[in-house]
């Protein structure tokens, strides 16, 4: 009995972080959000858009399309600069990404691609990217360039798959919070 609830177990954990696993290994988080049917598109459109100039520094430098119509939002954002893991990451930088925010009747969805590790060297202002978090090795590879190692890369993709979620974890509190009429 206990072997089979060990196997279980191991079976499940093993589910899940395939499935969650997956996703990010493909560099690619979307997910089509069903919310209730009366809700209208530009009711969730207009809470996408406020959730993106309330969420981003500077949200008209970052938003790429804002098309009312077609209840479509596009932005290209940045994360803040991830954690040094000893030295195994020198040049944390930052974690850029695309997200597509689609709205129809009592429906939006999201997609968040294009995932990539950049960063400018402090000093001399080169270009110390890691390029796409979903490669197996960054640009350049693990080695004698000590750049990063592959516990850094690791390190780096599992900093990046926690910011991609609270983004989009932050996403969905304020859509499910626009089906909630306000009475003041």
């Amino acid at each position: 009995m206990t072997h089979n609830l060990f196997k279980f177990k191991t079976l499940f954990l093993f589910f899940i972080l395939t499935i969650h696993g997956n996703n990010f290994a493909k560099g690619i988080y979307t997910e089509i959000v069903t919310l209730t049917d009366s809700i209208d598109h530009k009711i969730l459109y207009s809470a996408a858009r406020e959730w993106v100039a309330k969420t981003f520094v500077s949200a008209n430098d970052v938003v790429q399309l804002a098309d009312a119509d077609a209840s479509k939002i596009i932005v290209k954002g940045c994360t803040e600069e991830l954690n040094k893991v000893g030295l195994h990451i020198l040049y944390p930088g930052r974690i850029h990404f695309t997200l597509t925010i689609q709205c129809k009747n009592g429906r939006y969805k999201y997609t968040v691609d294009n995932i990539i590790h950049k960063a400018v060297h402090p000093k001399t202002g080169d270009n110390m990217d890691y390029g796409p978090v979903s490669a197996a090795e960054p640009y350049g590879g693990f080695g004698p360039s000590g750049r990063i190692t592959r516990k850094g890369w690791d390190s780096v993709k599992e900093q990046a798959d926690k910011l991609i979620e609270s983004i989009i974890f932050s996403l969905k509190k304020a859509m499910k919070k626009a089906t909630q009429k306000e009475d003041w």
